[in-house]
C-alpha cells in the first residue's frame, strides 16, 4: 500500500512539473515574437494584363493615350511616322541620296554620273544640266545632237555617260523623278585640263661640246602618264620623276654634237606632244655678242 501511494505521488508530481515548464516555455516564446516580429511580407505583384503587349504589333501601332492624356512627345514630331505611313512612304518612287557621288575627269575621258532609283512604276527619270536648263535625257531618250551623250539602267542604277568630256560639260547634274513634288539630287561634274610644257620652249641655245638637259613637264594628269621623246623619227628614253603635283621627263644630252641639232618632240601618253627646238652654235662662238633671241623674252643660253 505504501509503494501504490509512492507511485501515485510521483506521478502527480511530474504531471505538475511538466505543465509548468510548457506554460513557462510557450510564454517566453511569445516574448521572443513580440520582440522580435516578423517583416511583413511584400505585397503580391500584379499580374499583367492579357492585352498590355501584343508583341510587334504594338511597335508598329502603339496603342492610343486617353482622350485626357496628350500623346507622346515622339508622336508629336514631324519627323516621326508610324509605320503604315513608314511603309506607304517606301513604297513610293523615290531616289537613294546616300548612292552616287560627284565626279572629277580629265578632258577627253569618259565621265559617268549614277542615280539609283526604287520604285519607279510608271514614272520617268530625267537628266538635267542645271546650268543651262538644258533636258539631256528622259529616260533612255536622248534630246541632245551630240552623240557624246548616253543613258543606260543596269538594277535600279541610271546613269548618264557622257564620252570624250570636254571643259564646256563642267556643271550641276540632276536626276531628277517625275513625281509631285520631284524628286531630285544634284551631281557635280568637275573638268581638268592636263597641261604638258618643256622648259626653255619653244628654242634653246647651246654650244657645241656642252651638254644639256630638256625638260617636259605634265601637269593636271589624273590617270598614270608615260612620257618619251622623239628626235628625226627616232625614240628616245629619258629619266621620268613623280610627284604629287606633275610627271617630269629629262632628256640628258652629253656632248652635243652639230648634227644633234633640231626639233625635240615631247610625247606624253594620251596627250598631245609638245616641241622645242635645239640649236647649236660652233665654238667659235665664245661669247654671246650676236646670238639670236629666242621666241620667248629672254634668250635660252646653256653652257
Amino acid at each position: 500500500m505504501r509503494n501504490l501511494f509512492i507511485c501515485f505521488y510521483l506521478f502527480y508530481f511530474t504531471t505538475c512539473l511538466s505543465s509548468d515548464l510548457t506554460h513557462t516555455g510557450s510564454q517566453n516564446h511569445s516574448d521572443i515574437r513580440h520582440q522580435h516580429p516578423h517583416p511583413p511580407s511584400p505585397p503580391p505583384s500584379p499580374r499583367p494584363h492579357p492585352r498590355s503587349f501584343r508583341g510587334l504589333d504594338d511597335l508598329h501601332h502603339p496603342p492610343h493615350p486617353p482622350k485626357d492624356q496628350p500623346p507622346h512627345p515622339q508622336l508629336q514630331d514631324s519627323h516621326f511616322l508610324p509605320y503604315q505611313q513608314t511603309k506607304e512612304v517606301l513604297m513610293e518612287p523615290h531616289l537613294d541620296l546616300y548612292y552616287g557621288q560627284n565626279i572629277t575627269v580629265e578632258e577627253g575621258a569618259v565621265g559617268e554620273l549614277e542615280c539609283r532609283v526604287f520604285n519607279l512604276g510608271n514614272r520617268s527619270v530625267s537628266w538635267v544640266r542645271l546650268g543651262d536648263g538644258r533636258i539631256i535625257a528622259v529616260d533612255q531618250e536622248i534630246f541632245t545632237t551630240e552623240s557624246r551623250f548616253s543613258v543606260r539602267n543596269v538594277q535600279n542604277v541610271w546613269s548618264l555617260k557622257i564620252e570624250k568630256v570636254n571643259v564646256e560639260d563642267e556643271g550641276l547634274y540632276e536626276c531628277q523623278i517625275s513625281t509631285n513634288p520631284k524628286s531630285f539630287k544634284v551631281f557635280s561634274l568637275h573638268v581638268f585640263t592636263p597641261k604638258v610644257v618643256i622648259s626653255g620652249s619653244p628654242d634653246v641655245y647651246i654650244r657645241e661640246g656642252s651638254s644639256v638637259s630638256l625638260e617636259c613637264v605634265v601637269r593636271n594628269m589624273d590617270s598614270p602618264v608615260y612620257i618619251s621623246w622623239e628626235f628625226q623619227g627616232r625614240t628616245l628614253l629619258g629619266g621620268t620623276v613623280r610627284n604629287h603635283t606633275a610627271v617630269i621627263s629629262r632628256l640628258n644630252l652629253i656632248d652635243v654634237k652639230k648634227r644633234e641639232e633640231g626639233e625635240y618632240t615631247c610625247l606624253p601618253s594620251m596627250l598631245k606632244p609638245v616641241y622645242i627646238k635645239l640649236h647649236v652654235l660652233g665654238r667659235e662662238n665664245s661669247g654671246e655678242r650676236g646670238l639670236p633671241y629666242t621666241n620667248s623674252s629672254a634668250r635660252n643660253i646653256l653652257h
